[in-house]
């Protein structure tokens, strides 16, 4: 039972010694003046510190760092999306100037042709393999009905073939079925220009022996009462003899009509 005893004093044993060396480094002093407890807490407690200092450091670097990407990512996308805008605004500026122009030009037209005219925006279109037709921005109340000439700044563009008081529907003369009355402009030499629903009109009545060369100036003759005299039309690109008595005529419109934006309605006296 001795060697029991002993062994549940010995922590007892051990804890006496250690606040005994706690007492005596208390009071102990080093060189320097401080006590040995000081500086054994100093020397436990530094690296600790030293860690947990350079840890703090170190996340705080990485959440500047963060903060700071953050910002210049944010900022680049604001910059982006500024030029973006800006290149719109710029595009939308010239699309304005090239119409202001185009209108400038087709006020000039309207005052070369003694004909009234009214100007219109083309606000609709049809797949070519449906419909060579269009949609104007005009109407009843301007004026517009059925049958009026419709021309661009190259030539002929078609026909209003209805109406609404505010908007009307144009045939282009390409369409199939279109016509319109035609003549040579040296030659005089006069047809009629019918569409078959190609990018291309034939010229029709024309005899084998008159004289029509790849090249040729082709304008409106005026004799079918809707188009006036002397619009151009187009250029002549094949005229070979027929089988019969008429040549076989192809002619090339000067308009492009996939780019046509503005028109100007005309009205014969």
């Amino acid at each position: 039972m001795g060697w029991l005893a002993e062994r549940k004093s010995l922590p007892l044993v051990i804890l006496a010694v250690v606040l005994h060396l706690v007492l005596i480094s208390a009071q102990v002093r080093n060189p320097d003046g401080h006590t040995l407890l000081r500086t054994l807490g100093v020397a436990v407690i530094s690296p600790v510190a030293l860690a947990v200092s350079a840890a703090a450091d170190s996340i705080e670097g990485v959440l500047n760092r963060y903060v700071i990407l953050f910002g210049v990512q944010e900022r680049n996308e604001e910059l982006e999306a500024e030029v973006v805008r800006l290149r719109l605004e710029n595009a939308q500026l010239k699309s304005v100037q090239s119409m202001l122009g185009r209108s400038t030009e087709l006020q000039i037209l309207a005052r070369q042709h003694l004909f009234e005219t009214t100007m219109a925006t083309i606000i609709w279109k049809t797949a070519p393999f449906f419909s060579h037709r269009l949609g104007i921005n005009v109407g009843t109340r301007h004026g517009v009905k059925r049958n009026l000439a419709v021309i661009g700044l190259s030539g002929i563009i078609g026909r209003v073939v209805a109406t609404t008081p505010m908007s009307s529907e144009v045939e282009l003369v390409t369409n199939r079925g279109a016509s319109a009355g035609a003549m040579l402009a040296d030659s005089r030499l006069q047809g009629v220009l019918q569409g078959d629903g190609s990018d291309l009109l034939e010229w029709k009545f024309i005899p084998n022996h008159e004289s029509v060369d790849v090249g040729d100036l082709v304008y409106t003759s005026g004799t079918d009462r809707i188009y006036p005299k002397g619009i151009p039309v187009g250029r002549v690109v094949t005229s070979e003899k027929g089988e019969m008595v008429h040549r076989n005529i192809k002619v090339e419109p000067f308009v492009d009509f996939s780019k046509v934006e503005e028109v100007l309605v005309a009205r014969l006296p």
